[in-house]
């Protein structure tokens, strides 16, 4: 599969281009994939495309292959680099080696019919689809910078990162079941010797407001600029620390702090090469020591230290149950899930969202333990299992979660 995919990718030095005129400006929701039957793609070019000249593209992976979902958060960004966006329809939550195969078609269409820039190669997904897209950047090397969202890497150790190197930018909700996940993923990453960051925001398992995705677009043109890859002139290079600064003191200000902090640490990392940043880390030295930070740093930690004992002990008891139904104590799991409301409603904003990430996480493992595609030898026995916990989590979900 590894050959596969990075023979896809010497067609940027062979190819004759053939490159259709489409509308700029505006999602085309379904064009057909060249040699592929069937298959169709998603696609928006900006408003400053020009088919004369090299482009970079952003390849998203949405899990429910919705081309249109995927491309709307990454337009507003589109707009400000130039990217050709491009979203299949066909590539979901399922098989990677059937996803491998439709993202080798798609691949070949469009280096075939876009003057594509390859040196601005980008992948991104949500979920599953991010997880397929640093498989797809592990096994191919030739790929710029991955944005994946509310997920990390595959589970599978062949499609681990160990000899390959890209640009990667994590975005991910503080409330998404993931979260613990793309947290523990940035020191991993660090020992690999990757250029790494990870953004934040206040929401659940979903995709990132577009904002985001611009901050993230942002970070690597900057860590792009800085490998000499692309130019960045002073103004443009001013005007993202400028950003970026705002964004942080707005963190402050709104008594963030935890976020403010990672922003501060991110322009430092980002923009110390080109400025003196001596004032950005004695701010940093300063907000460390506020009382609000210790206590919000603290409580953080605490939550975080309880989700890992409490998702070991409940996907312990859910392997041995789904192992022999019979067993299943749906008495214990009420009982479980009303001491978790019950800690929602005493609960900090750090438990709350803790309780957020854990219930959705449950709901989720038994999604897709019930999904034909992800699970097909599922028992009738172990799927009556799955369902009823899941109905037990949903009737137990008080309305103050989706808040």
């Amino acid at each position: 599969m590894k050959n596969i995919i990075r023979s896809i990718f010497l067609l940027l030095a062979a190819v004759t281009y053939g490159q259709t005129s489409y509308t700029k400006g505006e999602i085309i929701d379904s064009i057909a994939v060249i040699g592929a039957e069937k298959e169709t793609f998603a696609l928006y070019l900006p408003t400053i495309f020009s088919a004369e000249k090299l482009a970079p593209i952003v390849i998203i992976f949405e899990p429910a292959g919705r081309g249109k979902v995927g491309l709307s958060p990454f337009i507003k960004a589109a707009e400000k680099y130039g990217h050709v966006l491009v979203c299949s329809n066909d590539s979901r939550n399922g098989p990677y080696n059937r996803n491998f195969g439709i993202a080798n078609r798609l691949f070949t269409h469009l280096f075939s019919q876009f003057t594509i820039n390859p040196e601005q190669v980008f992948l991104s997904g949500f979920s599953g689809g991010a997880r397929l897209a640093t498989s797809i950047a592990s096994l191919s090397n030739e790929i710029t910078g991955v944005i994946g969202c509310g997920a990390g890497l595959s589970m599978q150790p062949g499609n681990m990162p160990y000899d390959t190197k890209f640009l990667y930018a994590g975005i991910c909700g503080t409330r998404d079941m993931n979260y613990i996940e793309m947290l523990e993923l940035m020191p991993l990453l660090e020992r690999l010797k990757f250029s790494k960051t990870l953004f934040t925001f206040d929401d659940g398992h979903r995709w990132p407001p577009e904002e985001k995705i611009v901050e993230a677009f942002d970070w690597l043109y900057v860590a792009l600029h800085k490998k000499g890859t692309v130019a960045l002139d002073g103004d443009t290079l001013k005007n993202l620390y400028l950003s970026n600064y705002e964004n942080a003191m707005d963190k402050l200000k709104g008594e963030d702090i935890l976020g403010a902090v990672e922003d501060f640490n991110r322009i430092r990392e980002s923009f110390g090469s080109s400025y003196h940043l001596d004032s950005i880390s004695q701010k940093l030295i300063k907000v460390r020591g506020l009382p609000a930070y210790k206590k919000g740093l603290k409580e953080r930690n605490m939550a975080l230290a309880m989700e890992r004992k409490l998702t070991t002990l409940y996907f312990e008891r859910i392997n041995s149950e789904f192992k022999a139904p019979e067993t299943a104590a749906m008495g214990w799991w009420r009982k479980q899930l009303e001491k978790l409301n019950k800690q929602f409603e005493k609960g900090g904003p750090e438990i709350k969202r803790m309780i957020q990430r854990l219930r959705f996480k449950l709901f989720a493992s038994l999604y897709e333990r019930t999904s034909p595609s992800l699970n097909p030898n599922e028992q009738e026995k172990q799927k009556n299992y799955s369902l009823a916990l899941r109905e037990l989590i949903r009737e137990t979900t008080p309305e103050d979660y989706l808040r």
